[in-house]
């Protein structure tokens, strides 16, 4: 990507590819160009209001109170699907605020001040029309700075242990699941549409409460399920909460699993819109998994909930208000994951899960593809959404970490946003069972499942003895005073390798997010690895660098403490 040369300007020009016009320029405003900047996204910054795209926007002054200039506008950022017109037709709209076009790595955007409601919905269809397997998308902007770290609530248990209690869990009857998810399925598509402001969409609430309520059959103690109204919108979220064994009154760190309960046509917001795969099979797989637990007794230490989020095929509506009350509540949400789309594959043999990297932990997908590794036998890699988003980005940007699983971020289900979009269309829901197992592991290890605990201890001991620590970390300063460049020498073995800030000496829990490398040169049997970020060392900081083999297995790990002098 070719990025701005200069963004304390009212335009600035980009020469590069533009979501299917040629050329176009990404600007800011003039009205706005003297408090907002475009910037190239440079991960966890002061001062940034959003992120995404390759880029963020960054408030330029940070005692701006710029929640006084937005009190009467309604701000969305606008993913710009990829061989649209709507590119072109929002650079030169007098509501649009802030444009990027994109270019052949990432989609563009526009921040757009919406006028009306009708215009909220005509932006939400367009953005949704189809293009080169790139569906763009609506994301409610709160115009609240980013968090600029992001400390990291380990697991109960480490992901690197096999827990046989957690195998059991997730050691599911395929058959069975398969059908039962394809009946909670076509119980929501059958609901015709489920797009936020119509009739039906707002009664999907009370249907998703109740498919909840009938997964459990009243055998998960103290479980609860509430409705959450939202002001822009008559569609409510639902939230299911199951108190961990340690923490009963539910105020303790949390695990949250969420999927999105509305649908959308995106040729017609009155239209048909029985959104099976997007998003009725995450919500399907939701309730598989209270299911599972209620059958199989299951009780976790720390609690857990399960949302199923409003209106967000208009802007993530749901889960940007959940997620900002949860933040300035002070709660603290250990992990997020989301479901959203995982029952279609272009090849329904591979069996493939995606992690979505875009506005996603590092921590998070290291986890998960080290639990998938362990308790489902593998195939799961990493990719890029090349537009759109789902609702773990309202909580990433609230300060938590979140996960996105998905079935293929650049092969997906075409008939989403479309009448197409049924069980008649699904043809992987053995892949949506992988999925199930996925967040019962994810649970096992995050929330903490109390009878996998046993010889916990013992086993991680035996586990650091026996894990080599063929691993040398050299350090030389960085571009900055206090920051300071990391490279790693390794075995043959090892095929990549990440470094992290732990607790102590000896850790493998992370506290804040990994820096990942690959090898870049071989001298003899050793493996050089170089980090491109640089590391703010503190006195006293511990450092833990784990290196992984062809199979994504961790191998070897060394942990340093770094005292500046």
């Amino acid at each position: 990507m070719k990025h701005l040369k200069s963004v304390a300007v009212a335009v600035s020009v980009l020469a590069i590819w533009t979501c299917g016009h040629n050329r176009g320029q990404a600007f800011v405003r003039k009205d706005l160009a003297a408090r907002i900047q475009l910037a190239p996204d440079a991960g966890f910054s002061d001062r940034t209001l959003w992120a995404g795209h390759g880029m963020r926007l960054k408030q330029i002054n940070s005692g701006d109170d710029l929640t006084k200039w937005a009190k009467d506008k309604k701000l969305r950022i606008v993913s710009l699907p990829i061989d649209s017109n709507l590119s072109r037709d929002l650079a030169n709209d007098p509501a649009t605020l802030v444009f990027s076009p994109g270019d052949s790595t990432n989609s563009g955007f526009a921040l757009v001040d919406i006028t009306d409601s009708n215009r909220e919905a005509e932006l939400a269809v367009a953005a949704h029309a189809q293009g080169s397997h790139s569906c763009g998308m609506l994301q409610k902007l709160s115009l609240k700075l980013l968090p600029t770290s992001s400390e990291f609530t380990p697991p109960l248990f480490a992901e690197v242990l096999n827990r046989q209690a957690i195998a059991n869990l997730t050691t599911i009857d395929a058959g069975a699941v398969t059908q039962s998810l394809s009946n909670k399925i076509q119980t929501l598509e059958s609901i015709g549409t489920r797009y936020h402001t119509s009739q039906s969409g707002i009664q999907t609430s009370s249907t998703v409460q109740k498919l909840f309520e009938t997964a459990a059959g009243g055998r998960i103690p103290g479980m609860s399920v509430r409705l959450v109204p939202h002001i822009e919108t008559e569609q409510k979220s639902v939230v299911v909460t199951i108190p961990g064994t340690e923490d009963p009154q539910a105020t303790g760190p949390v695990i949250i699993l969420g999927a999105h309960i509305d649908s959308i046509n995106a040729a017609n917001k009155e239209g048909d819109a029985p959104g099976a795969d997007d998003d009725a099979s995450g919500v399907a797989t939701l309730v598989e998994i209270v299911q599972q637990i209620a059958s199989s007794g299951a009780q976790f230490k720390r609690t857990i909930e399960f949302h199923g989020y409003a209106a967000e095929e208009v802007g993530l509506i749901g889960s940007n208000d959940i997620a900002e009350s949860y933040a300035a509540s002070g709660r603290t949400v250990a992990a997020m994951l989301q479901l959203d789309m995982n029952s279609w594959a272009s090849n329904p043999s591979s069996q493939t899960i995606y992690l979505v990297t875009n506005s996603t932990s590092a921590l998070l997908r290291r986890s998960l593809k080290t639990l998938i590794n362990t308790y489902l036998g593998g195939n799961v890699v990493e990719g890029t959404l090349p537009a759109g988003t789902s609702d773990h980005a309202s909580w990433q940007a609230a300060g938590f970490h979140s996960v996105f699983p998905f079935e293929n971020p650049i092969d997906y289900n075409e008939a989403l946003h479309t009448p197409r979009d049924t069980s008649a269309t699904i043809n992987d829901l053995k892949l949506a069972s992988r999925f199930v197992q996925t967040g019962l592991a994810f649970l096992g290890h995050h929330a903490g499942l109390k009878n996998a605990e046993g010889t916990y201890q013992e086993d991680l001991a035996k586990f650091r003895a026996a894990t080599a620590k063929d691993l040398f970390l050299a350090i030389k300063s960085g571009e900055t005073g206090n920051s300071y460049g990391l490279s790693v020498a390794a075995g043959s073995l090892i095929k990549s390798v990440e470094i992290c800030e732990v607790n102590e000496a000896g850790g493998i829990g992370c506290k804040r997010e990994l820096l990942i490398g690959k090898a870049t040169t071989q001298k003899g049997s050793r493996q050089f690895f170089n980090l491109g970020d640089d590391l703010q060392i503190r006195s006293g900081i511990h450092i833990s660098v784990f290196g992984y083999d062809s199979n994504d297995k961790l191998i070897a790990q060394r942990s340093v403490r770094l005292q500046k002098k």
